[in-house]
């Protein structure tokens, strides 16, 4: 007898965390919904989410597919997304070369070198504040066990602010 008003908690506990899962997973699922694909003269087709877009590319510059992305803005990327992506073609290699260095430093720590076949670029973040403020996003699957989140590089005005590993 004495016992019983110990279910009520539990059970309400274990409803709420229920809730809590349901409905985590809702907005997950809807985050994840394409609502709309359109065709943008420079990156093509660009899939549309609930708070940002994407589009794949696969341009030579990159050594392999990439996603690239930016907050959603309205029917098509801003003019700001493609010009900041625009310089990022031109100027990559500068770019890869500073992720290095900075890769390299974290590295140091855990007692590896990398090399620029190391650093597979895996995206592209624009962001639409500004032309050049944009992120880099590295997989570096050579050493996954000690990196296995990649790296990314965080650029203002096309100058590398922050390089850090994605944990």
């Amino acid at each position: 007898m004495s016992g019983w008003w110990l279910a009520l908690p539990i059970g309400l506990s274990a409803l709420m965390a229920f809730g809590i899962y349901f409905w985590a997973g809702r907005h997950q699922k809807r985050e994840q919904m394409v609502l709309k694909t359109t065709i943008h003269p420079i990156l093509g087709e660009v899939r549309h989410y609930r708070s940002r877009w994407e589009a794949i590319s696969d341009a030579p510059e990159w050594g392999r597919q990439i996603t690239i992305s930016g907050d959603i803005t309205g029917d098509y990327p801003l003019e700001i997304h493609v010009e900041t992506l625009k310089e990022i073609q031109k100027r990559y290699p500068a770019f890869l070369a500073d992720c290095l260095v900075a890769a390299n430093e974290m590295a140091k720590e855990m007692g590896i070198v990398l090399t620029t076949k190391d650093l597979c670029l895996d995206s592209i973040y624009l962001s639409g504040d500004q032309p050049g403020e944009f992120s880099l996003f590295y997989d570096i699957p050579a050493y996954e066990d000690k990196i296995p989140w990649g790296a990314t590089g965080q650029y203002i005005d096309y100058t590398l602010e922050e390089f850090s590993d994605n944990h």
